[in-house]
């Protein structure tokens, strides 16, 4: 008996360190909507001004968002779930830079969207970030947003 005992103990001991273990998915449900940017960074430098204006539009597989030429930009995305932190491919499918390739981390957290990247173009490929940062050293470009009001 004292062996059954110890022995669910030892299952409920592990449930509980397991659960602080794992860290929650994101569910790519949640990304759909209307998103502004709050703040940005590239390459370690302040983003500021006409940059961070605009809506950043998510659909299921899809980010539609001006142009640096007042053009939309629409970039299809792809997301990894399963890795922690997510990981996001996207793919500008039109308007200026059409083509081009970026890989990165998400995540939702207090009602914030974090977005870290690198672009994958010719002459800038590199390593995805590792953290939600972006210095000079990893190349990345890191911002912030939260859903519009409705």
């Amino acid at each position: 008996m004292r062996s059954v005992v110890a022995l669910v103990a030892v299952g409920l001991l592990a449930t509980f360190v397991g659960a602080d273990d794992k860290k929650a998915e994101l569910e790519p449900t949640k990304l759909v909507g209307e998103w502004r940017i709050t703040s940005g960074t590239k390459r370690g430098d302040k983003v500021e001004g006409p940059a961070l204006e605009g809506k950043i539009n998510f659909k299921k597989d899809e980010i539609t968002m001006p142009g640096p030429d007042g053009q939309p930009l629409t970039v299809g995305y792809k997301l990894d779930t399963k890795k922690s932190p997510c990981t996001i491919e996207m793919e500008i499918k039109d308007g200026p830079f059409q083509g081009a390739k970026a890989s990165g981390i998400i995540e939702l957290k207090d009602g914030e969207l974090h977005l870290a990247y690198i672009m994958n173009s010719p002459g800038e490929e590199g390593k995805p970030p590792a953290k939600f940062e972006s210095t000079m050293e990893n190349g990345a470009l890191y911002f912030v947003m939260k859903r519009t009001e409705k």
